[in-house]
């Protein structure tokens, strides 16, 4: 972290910062580990990606909110002053969060887990903050469709387009074939009565793990209320995951529309991050060329092939 966003941090929230670890780098967000002259310890996101930042400030409200009513197992962020939860240092959004001496692992209870998401999906109507809502749309659709075509009928000397382009082409009737499947499930859930929720949206990845039965949900910058099966969707087939969510929840039954869409829509969302990261041409290349392979890792939707395949 340079020394101009030390110091902003330190007179925003009145305090010295004594060391300034870094924190495993995000794909929104640099992180880093804070420590003050008096020991204690925060966790610091600076986030420079404009696309990003209005839903992660109205998540902001709303995850300290969930704080104040009693959700414990979350990261939240520091008031600095007043009641501001974040600042800017020009074009970079700055937030300090408590900081949870856990690591991020996937060794944790499903039950707990299941449990854990369902406690948070119930208490949606006791939190008066609210963030973005699921519209069930094609987010950025125009923008996906000038990139993935406009690479398709790429000509350029750059070898890192050029190879980006050869991997679309490898992988354009599936992509096409997907776009289409969830154009229609956008359409039927349109057409859908539910119950908003506050859901995470990524939460299997983000969790801090103390035991397996001791676990923190942590990184709720893509906060959105939406259907429950936007958390459920990565999880509810292991055993264990839905047993705890149920008993919070028991009369909750999984909408196999609503899942499908969840599903291609976090597909859709992530490829474009990956769009967006190598047709950058002034980004390095050698992080250009890892966003190429992760994206041709398991035919373009990687992990969740399976899912994205049963729909």
């Amino acid at each position: 972290m340079n020394s101009r966003f030390k110091k902003a941090i330190e007179e925003h929230y009145n305090l010295t910062i004594k060391n300034c670890i870094p924190a495993p780098r995000q794909f929104v967000a640099e992180t880093y580990v804070l420590e003050d002259v008096s020991g204690k310890q925060y966790f610091c996101k600076l986030v420079d990606k404009s696309l990003f930042i209005p839903g992660i400030i109205k998540a902001l409200h709303v995850v300290e909110e969930m704080h104040l009513k009693g959700v414990e197992r979350i990261c939240y962020p520091i008031k600095r002053g007043g009641n501001e939860l974040y600042f800017f240092v020009d074009d970079t959004l700055i937030v300090l969060f408590n900081y949870i001496d856990a690591e991020q692992s996937f060794d944790y209870s499903l039950k707990v887990l299941g449990k854990t998401i369902a406690e948070i999906h119930k208490i949606t109507p006791e939190i008066k903050s609210k963030p973005p809502s699921e519209e069930f749309d094609f987010p950025n659709r125009g923008l996906f469709d000038e990139r993935f075509e406009g690479t398709l009928s790429l000509q350029s000397r750059d070898r890192i387009l050029m190879q980006f382009k050869k991997l679309l082409i490898h992988y354009e009737k599936e992509i096409r074939r997907h776009i289409e499947i969830f154009l229609e499930l956008c359409q039927a859930c349109q057409k859908i009565t539910f119950t908003p929720l506050i859901t995470h949206g990524d939460i299997s990845t983000n969790v801090l793990v103390k035991s397996p039965d001791n676990i923190y949900i942590i990184d709720w910058d893509e906060l959105r209320l939406a259907p429950a099966e936007r958390d459920i969707w990565m999880l509810d087939d292991r055993p264990g995951f839905m047993e705890g969510y149920k008993s919070i929840r028991p009369d909750f039954v999984v909408n196999k529309d609503m899942r499908g869409f969840c599903i291609l829509k976090y597909y859709f969302e992530r490829m474009m991050h990956y769009f967006s990261e190598i047709l950058n041409e002034s980004a390095d290349s050698e992080d250009r060329m890892e966003c190429i392979n992760k994206l041709g890792q398991g035919r373009m939707a990687g992990w969740i092939l399976p899912k994205v395949e049963a729909i």
